[in-house]
């Protein structure tokens, strides 16, 4: 218990680009043992840690902050497996989610590879994706050869340095 009277608690973080407490100290009531603060967290564009850290009477007591990126891709690999030549397969998803606490934009998505060509994406992905909103990027295989092909869908966004990707595969067949 805080005691014998109010204990001012200095406030720190060893990462304030991810997350830093909104005020440098918080005075305890005397007789009273914990006490809430808040932490600001910053947009990253990898998942970050901070240690928040808070020091009274020479004593320091730390927590680490886990901070994630905003924008995720729930499926990162469609395997379409093997399809006819020349026939289209049924498509297959992958859902992007803004768990951010504020809208990020989607700036581009794209098939890249060498087997791009054999692939096809739509997506409903608004320009803008709201907080805690979804979006669906729905693919095809269209086999051109007995071959296996991949290749990948590129989801740009203003949330993470480096584009999201779904790995996808598939392998054409010949007709029976």
């Amino acid at each position: 218990n805080a005691g014998p009277g109010p204990i001012t608690v200095d406030l720190s973080s060893n990462s304030p680009a991810a997350a830093s407490p909104v005020a440098a100290s918080i005075v305890v009531p005397q007789g009273v043992k914990t006490a809430s603060f808040d932490v600001m967290t910053n947009a990253v564009q990898a998942r970050s840690y901070a240690t928040i850290s808070g020091t009274a009477n020479s004593i320091t007591k730390s927590k680490r902050l886990t901070v994630n990126v905003a924008a995720v891709v729930s499926t990162t690999r469609l395997g379409f497996g093997s399809v006819t030549v020349g026939t289209t397969s049924a498509p297959l998803n992958a859902t992007l989610t803004n768990r951010g606490a504020v809208p990020f934009s989607v700036t581009g998505i794209s098939l890249t590879g060498t087997g791009a060509s054999w692939f096809a994406q739509t997506n409903n992905c608004p320009a803008s994706l709201a907080v805690g909103a979804s979006c669906t990027i729905s693919v095809t295989f269209t086999p051109q050869a007995a071959l296996s092909k991949s290749a990948k869908v590129s989801i740009a966004t203003s949330a993470t340095a480096t584009p999201l990707s779904v790995s996808l595969s598939g392998t054409g067949v010949l007709p029976p």
